[in-house]
């Protein structure tokens, strides 16, 4: 893979896991490589279902309003930093900034 690019890895039961194989993310506006993200196997994909699953009885368990409180603070997180967001999604599929940054907006 490409040297001095920024490297992404997999989220699995709340750990950073490195996939077992890399793909390279190209800015489609571009044609460069901007990033390399981990490729999850068929078994590192049941693992993430199984860790979903596992989780879910605790996170069901908690009462709605720290649930609730828990989603506002995701929903402020990706709302400040809705610009860098955008930079990343104009890299990974060459959407203009603007257009991009409104997506951001839109998730929080």
């Amino acid at each position: 893979m490409k040297q001095n690019l920024p490297e992404f890895q997999l989220v699995i039961g709340g750990q950073l896991v490195a996939g077992d194989a890399m793909a390279l993310v190209i800015n489609p506006a571009t044609e460069e490589p901007v990033a390399q993200c981990s490729r999850a196997s068929p078994r590192q994909l049941e693992d993430a279902v199984a860790a979903a699953w596992a989780a879910f009885p605790g996170w069901s368990a908690t009462p709605i309003a720290e649930r609730s409180a828990a989603m506002i603070a995701a929903a402020e997180k990706i709302e400040a930093h809705a610009e860098e967001i955008g930079a990343l999604l104009t890299a990974e599929q060459g959407k203009s900034l603007p257009v991009a940054v409104q997506e951001a907006q839109t998730l929080a």
